[in-house]
C-alpha cells in the first residue's frame, strides 16, 4: 500500500516504463494497475473527481498520465470515466 502521492506515482511510472521497454506484458501491466486502483486509499491519493490530482499528474508526466487514463478507462469505464 502506498501512502503518498510520490510513492504511488513512482510505482506506476516504473510499471508503465517497464511495459514501454517491453519488460512486461500488457496483461501484467493491466493487472498491476487494476490492483493498485482497487484500493480506495490509492484512488483518494491519485484522483480528484474524474481527473488526476495536479501533483499526481505532474509526477507521472503528460504522456504517462494520458496512457494511465486510457488503461483505467479500459479496466473499468464506469468507475474511471476520463474524457
Amino acid at each position: 500500500m502506498y501512502n503518498t502521492v510520490n510513492e504511488l506515482a513512482v510505482a506506476i511510472k516504473e510499471s508503465i516504463d517497464e511495459y514501454w521497454r517491453l519488460e512486461k506484458s500488457k496483461e501484467e501491466l493491466y493487472r498491476e494497475i487494476k490492483k493498485i486502483f482497487e484500493e480506495p486509499k490509492h484512488c483518494g491519493i491519485a484522483l480528484r473527481g474524474m481527473d488526476f490530482s495536479a501533483t499526481f499528474g505532474q509526477r507521472l508526466g503528460k504522456k504517462r498520465s494520458m496512457f494511465l487514463k486510457s488503461i483505467l478507462n479500459q479496466i473499468d469505464c464506469e468507475k474511471f470515466h476520463f474524457d
